[in-house]
């Protein structure tokens, strides 16, 4: 009885695993976005780009300011 118990979870934890991916993104929002974000997210990274430069040896702080301006950006530009 406890082999069957055994192989039984084995099969639902298996099973699950494979759904785990997809449960996640659901469970996240999502990761999908419109053709519309996501061609209004390559402008405003390419302005950005260059328009403030970043180096490769640039800090986390640096990094973050980058990413705000490209949110920024798709603000002003999605109104």
């Amino acid at each position: 009885m406890k082999i069957i118990n055994m192989i039984v979870m084995l099969i639902l934890i298996m099973s699950l695993s494979g759904c785990m991916d997809t449960i996640t993104r659901a469970w996240n929002g999502g990761p999908y976005i419109s053709d519309k974000e996501k061609e209004l997210y390559h402008i405003c990274f390419e302005e950005v780009k260059k328009n403030y430069p970043i180096s490769e040896n640039s800090t986390e702080r640096e990094r973050l300011n980058w990413i705000k301006l490209i949110v920024q950006c798709e603000e002003e530009k999605s109104r």
